[in-house]
């Protein structure tokens, strides 16, 4: 069996850590509300709509990381994130704004709702949306508690790691 390095051992650790403060915070949530679960890097902020033991529907989640290079943000999230259907893809990367942008692809879209993925220097915001009647109207989606965590580590793991 291969040794463990330091880093990655830490890593998984402070990733079962925080998968476990969300499963606590939600199990705590009575009814719809904002959860947030503090971490080294930042803090996780998950709209949640309704919670059981299994699954959470949400409007948003907001995971707190330390300052990013936005071109390589744009070039590894894509392939990173599986938590959410379909592939994403950059739309804009602006570091002089301080930001990325990253959205379903369109040949990914299912009845014209997609995911957005905005990242700044301090955290990254992930969302859904549906064009309805020419307009885009934020919409809710349901996450089992595994891929709310997926999600999770998926977007706070250090870039550095690809």
């Amino acid at each position: 069996m291969e040794p463990k390095s330091p880093a990655k051992t830490g890593l998984q650790e402070s990733s079962t850590k925080v998968s476990n403060d969300l499963d606590k915070a939600l199990d705590a949530l009575e009814g719809p509300g904002v959860i947030e679960v503090r971490e080294v890097g930042g803090k996780t902020r998950v709209e949640v709509v309704e919670s059981d033991r299994l699954g959470v529907r949400v409007r948003g989640v907001h995971v707190g990381h330390n300052a990013r290079d936005m071109r390589r943000v744009a070039e590894v999230l894509p392939d990173r994130i599986h938590a959410l259907p379909g592939k994403l893809m950059p739309v804009e990367v602006a570091p002089i704004l301080g930001g990325a942008t990253l959205r379903t692809r369109p040949e990914d879209m299912r009845r014209e709702r997609f995911f957005e993925v905005k990242v700044r220097e301090d955290g990254t915001d992930i969302r859904r949306y549906q064009i309805s009647a020419g307009e885009r109207k934020s919409k809710e989606w349901t996450l089992t508690r595994e891929q709310l965590h997926d999600l999770v580590d998926e977007v706070r793991r250090p870039i550095d790691d690809e």
